[in-house]
């Protein structure tokens, strides 16, 4: 299977230089897949493979695993000595051979015996599978030298795609968590969690993605195979997983009081037990998560009480993700999702039964809060705003945000803005006292999602002024990052309780801006860790969005990773802040066209484009807004205009911080002048302190002196939380002016840089021998296709449009002077002999 490529190749390296290989993993996790992969790779390059297979009823039977052995060489072994078998097959198999034993686990230590000693006698390679938790080592001991491949559970990136390929076809982000969640990242569970519940109805495919029907994914399909996974435990590890599974987290001192130690210690190692977070006192938790769907089912008690439970657990151990380099850090991950959605279920359902029966108007904001933006509670969405409406003037404050979110409603779920625009006219009119602060509402939340931002909307709204509109304001403020006006506005509103929620979105925002990034994200973290305790992913997600931007500004690709990881798989934030979500997804999509996955990345894409508008007022944010960027390759020639077109879209909304991000971005993909251009204007508009550098490094490079840029550079502080970015637009540079011939610039610039340059910076910038090296790596993709397939069949294989494929193949033919497709092809391939991408 394709998510264990890696795994595959590194056990074929191993076997190709003489090694032993171990592959270990969990029940379904993948070790036979790989095995399988292996054998294939081997067999294909002429090496034989000898397969065996230890399976669960027969590893009593003496031998029968050297019997397979022996009749795939076709050798009848008589006398059941070790001796006679050792000697009977070691004249068959010949060193070159490779033993495949798959499952070690379940065979017999006679027929391991055997296969031992013809090892030590003839030096065969042995490819082995075992099941953690059950070495066989005192049967079949290690030789050195031997490979251990451990098969660890899938993270977020892979089990997305192969959810994409169980499906046939795009997964969105909700039933994305689900499964993750559920499974853990065990590639046997996400294959089976998509499949059965695809066959029992709760998943379906709607405007061409596939969603959750009902929000859950346990079938009655799936209780054999978790029962199976459960087999080889002994009476006293079933009772302590059940209970765990009905009942859990619970703490590790509860665990040791229903248990032995031996008996706690066998499930740790075995995984079926997992840490919830890593601070003390510390709580365990079944794995996978499915398991517990499966012994509440069984128990009503526990399933009715079991929410409750969690969120009590989760509430004293705030920290849930564990560090990267953990071995189980899926399971963090896998819970953060869990718990969320657990929570936001059970919330919806309560406070609806709440509004039921006392139908106010505080108890009709309460479910509203929560339910906006999802599609399973539209009816009862819409129920509420008709019972709850008035048709007079508006009394109180909580009319005001009724109505609000009922704006909210016409316009980012029925797309009705005439209709919101209409009603805050009338409220206008009707409610003057409430006026100022339902327009300034109504003014963030279209701004928010593609609407322009004027001087003339972040007025000082007055200390007297509401919340509502202090928040609204301070909003419109940071899209147009005013960094004065906010400063002074929180300062006078600092003793303001209600807007102590904003604070923590603005604050952690203004000191990335002003170039306090890793300032930024302590605090943000602080927030955030706060915002999980409360179950508010709104919070979550908005920190998360600040947290990401600034491990982007740092370079730092491991917690980019991380926080991506962790806000995407809590799900979408209601409708509001949507556009943050829809950015989370658009630089989520960036890391996998980064790491090679165009399904995932076009996947990701179509979500974000689903959930925010065209063009938004940060980085990611709006489908416009990676576009360029995702096309590179594509469009190469006309990148340069279409980047700085898009950054002055955004500078003509008021949209400025968004537009220097976008042209900073824009710049270390690919230099080009009319976008340094539109970055100057940007930041003269908005003159950020974080990018102050940038944008004297960008005028710099584009002035063309190699000395006066390697001088200034030479003058910022070794500590400057810049130098990522800069050292990427050195980058940038210097593979453009390579690009153009101008190699003596290239090299004084790459030569009088005061920092090394990273090769990922640099890839590209050698010296060009032939007008081969003017393509694209996408024309040559398409080019090296295109003697032997058409333009459907190579937009079909490449996934990118006909249309594409014919820009593509005109180009090609007009760089390298071609006459036509087959010289193409041939010129290419022998320009690039590795280039079979």
């Amino acid at each position: 299977m394709f998510i264990f490529k890696e795994s595959v190749e590194r056990a074929l390296a191993a076997v190709r230089m003489g090694q032993h290989v171990r592959i270990i993993g969990k029940r379904l996790s993948g070790r036979t897949t790989i095995l399988r992969g292996l054998i294939t790779s081997l067999e294909s390059s002429g090496v034989q493979v000898i397969q065996a297979t230890g399976g669960n009823t027969l590893n009593g039977q003496i031998g029968y695993a050297i019997d397979q052995v022996a009749a795939a060489v076709n050798t009848e072994l008589g006398a059941r000595s070790v001796f006679s078998m050792v000697e009977a097959l070691s004249q068959e198999i010949t060193p070159g051979s490779v033993l495949a034993l798959d499952n070690v686990h379940n065979m017999d230590a006679l027929s391991l015996q055997v296969i031992s000693e013809v090892r030590e006698r003839i030096g065969i390679r042995i490819v082995a599978t075992e099941l953690v938790g059950r070495s066989r080592v005192a049967d079949l001991s290690p030789v050195w030298p031997e490979t251990l491949i451990w098969v660890p559970d899938l993270d977020l990136t892979n089990c997305a795609l192969l959810a994409h390929h169980v499906l046939g076809g795009p997964v969105d982000t909700r039933l994305l968590s689900l499964v993750y969640s559920k499974s853990g990242g065990n590639a046997g569970l996400v294959v089976a969690l998509l499949e059965s519940a695809r066959s029992a109805g709760l998943t379906e495919k709607r405007n061409g993605v596939w969603i959750s029907t009902t929000g859950y994914l346990w079938n009655e399909h799936l209780s054999a195979l978790l029962d199976g996974l459960l087999c080889d435990l002994s009476e006293d590890e079933r009772d302590l997983l059940i209970s765990l599974a009905t009942e859990g987290p619970l703490s590790i001192e509860v665990l040791q009081q229903r248990s032995s130690d031996k008996t706690l210690r066998r499930l740790f190692e075995l995984r079926f037990i997992t840490r919830v977070g890593y601070e003390e006192p510390w709580l365990a938790q079944v794995w996978p998560l499915i398991l517990s769907a499966r012994f509440q089912r069984a128990n009503p008690y526990y399933a009715e009480t079991l929410p409750g439970k969690s969120q009590r657990a989760i509430s004293a151990n705030s920290s849930l993700v564990q560090p990267a380099h953990d071995p189980s850090a899926g399971s963090g991950l896998a819970y953060l999702a869990r718990t969320f959605a657990n929570h936001e279920r059970t919330t919806i359902d309560q406070s609806f039964r709440t509004w039921q029966a006392e139908p106010t108007t505080s108890n009709a904001l309460r479910y509203l809060d929560i339910a906006l933006g999802s599609e399973e509670e539209r009816l009862n969405i819409l129920n509420v705003f008709n019972a709850s409406l008035s048709e007079g003037p508006l009394s109180d404050r909580n009319d005001v945000i009724l109505y609000y979110r009922y704006t909210q409603w016409l316009l980012l779920v029925e797309r009705d803005r005439e209709q919101a625009t209409t009603l805050i006219a009338a409220l206008a009119v009707t409610s003057n006292q409430w006026s100022s602060g339902v327009s300034s509402m109504f003014r963030f939340l279209e701004a928010f999602n593609g609407a322009p931002v004027y001087e003339s909307d972040v007025d000082d709204p007055g200390e007297d002024a509401d919340d509502l509109c202090h928040s609204s304001r301070l909003g419109l403020d940071l899209i147009r990052g005013d960094l004065p006006s906010i400063r002074e506005k929180l300062a006078k509103t600092k003793n303001r309780p209600g807007l102590k929620k904003v604070r923590t979105y603005i604050e952690p925002a203004v000191l990335s801006l002003e170039g306090r990034v890793k300032d930024s994200i302590e605090l943000a973290e602080a927030y955030r860790k706060d915002a999980l305790t409360r179950f508010d992913r709104v919070s979550y997600l908005n920190l998360s969005y600040t947290i990401a931007l600034g491990a982007l500004y740092l370079g730092d690709d491991q917690l980019l990773s991380n926080t991506l990881s962790e806000a995407s798989i809590i799900g979408r934030p209601g409708i509001v802040f949507s556009p943050v979500y829809g950015a989370i997804l658009t630089l989520k999509a960036m890391e996998s066209n980064v790491q090679g996955h165009p399904l995932l990345r076009d996947d990701l894409l179509r979500e974000a484009k689903a959930v925010s508008p065209m063009l938004g007022p940060f980085l990611g944010m709006g489908a416009e807004s990676m576009l360029g960027y995702f096309e590179l390759d594509e469009y190469a020639d006309h990148f340069d205009q279409s980047m700085a077109e898009h950054v002055m879209r955004r500078v003509n909304l008021g949209y400025y911080p968004g537009a220097i991000q976008s042209a900073v971005m824009a710049l270390t993909s690919q230099w080009g002048s009319q976008i340094v251009v539109a970055l100057e204007k940007a930041f003269d508009v908005a003159p950020l302190g974080a990018y102050t550098n940038i944008v004297q490094a960008a005028r710099l490079l584009e002035d063309g002196n190699a000395q006066a840029a390697n001088d200034w550079a030479r003058t910022l502080p070794e500590y400057a939380e810049e130098w990522h970015l800069i050292e990427q637009l050195w980058g940038s540079a210097i593979r453009n002016a390579a690009h153009y011939g101008n190699h003596s610039y290239a090299t004084e610039l790459q030569s009088g840089f005061p920092r090394e340059l990273a090769p990922r910076a640099l890839e590209g910038s050698e010296p060009e021998n032939t007008s081969i090296d003017r393509l694209s790596k996408r024309e040559r993709q398409v080019g090296l296709l295109a003697e032997e397939l058409s333009n459907p069949e190579i937009a079909e294989r490449l996934h990118i449009s006909k249309r594409t494929v014919e820009n593509h193949i005109s180009n090609a033919l007009r760089k390298t002077e071609s006459r036509d497709r087959v010289e193409l092809s041939g010129r290419i391939r022998t320009a690039f002999p590795n280039s079979g991408d």
